[in-house]
């Protein structure tokens, strides 16, 4: 029985792999007025692409929403290595406190299946400053760093999964990074991220057999900012 994978940023999200549950202990963070300094004009979750697009992008036709928020999550207490949280998971209280968001919307997309063999999700967060989405890219490039060739442990509160981080990917304003989980069959997930005027997007993508689809998403993402 291969472990259910367990990129869950979504607080109390549940999703089966294989016969196996996994629910990610979480706290959402209130998004309130969108963020810690009020929301800001314009429609940011015209930003995320639609089911379609994600269908397109990884070779599906049967993918759709799950999950959407407008919160912020937080899953340290459940990492082994809380410096690595933001190389695992999008949108995480931790990793964006303080940086000066503004705004977020994010949402999970999947097969609605008991062993999906696709998972995805999409983040655009909005910031005070295209100076401070850029520190924050910069930021994080640095963390991911940190993360290449380590291990960390995840405890979802009755299991605990390892996953193994593979070498940080820089293309022109895209990082990228894949993990994959250990005693899964080869279960791989790949996070990128980039900086565009005064946000960050970022997407993670999920699957047996990953090329650069989180990329893709990324860079088609970059191009919905407003």
């Amino acid at each position: 029985m291969r472990p259910t994978r367990l990129i869950v940023p979504l607080a109390a999200i549940v999703v089966a792999l294989s016969g196996c549950t996994s629910v990610v202990a979480g706290t959402a963070i209130p998004g309130d007025a969108g963020g810690p300094d009020g929301p800001r004009s314009g429609d940011l979750s015209a930003t995320l692409l639609s089911a379609e697009e994600i269908n397109s992008i990884m070779g599906s036709e049967d993918i759709e929403v799950v999950e959407s928020t407008d919160e912020l999550v937080d899953h340290s207490a459940g990492i082994s290595d809380p410096a690595c949280l933001g190389t695992l998971y999008n949108a995480e209280e931790f990793i964006y406190d303080g940086s000066g968001w503004t705004e977020l919307v994010d949402e999970i997309l999947t097969q609605q299946v008991d062993d999906p063999d696709s998972w995805v999700e999409q983040t655009a967060v909005r910031f005070s400053s295209a100076d401070e989405a850029s520190e924050f890219y910069e930021t994080s490039k640095s963390q991911w760093q940190e993360c290449v060739g380590q291990q960390v442990s995840v405890y979802d509160g009755d299991y605990e999964f390892t996953w193994e981080f593979d070498g940080l990917t820089v293309s022109d304003t895209t990082i990228s990074q894949s993990a994959l989980q250990l005693d899964s069959d080869g279960w791989t997930c790949q996070h990128a991220m980039a900086a565009v005027s005064d946000a960050i997007v970022e997407a993670s993508a999920c699957g047996m057999a990953l090329d650069e689809e989180a990329v893709t998403i990324v860079e088609a993402l970059a191009k919905n900012v407003g």
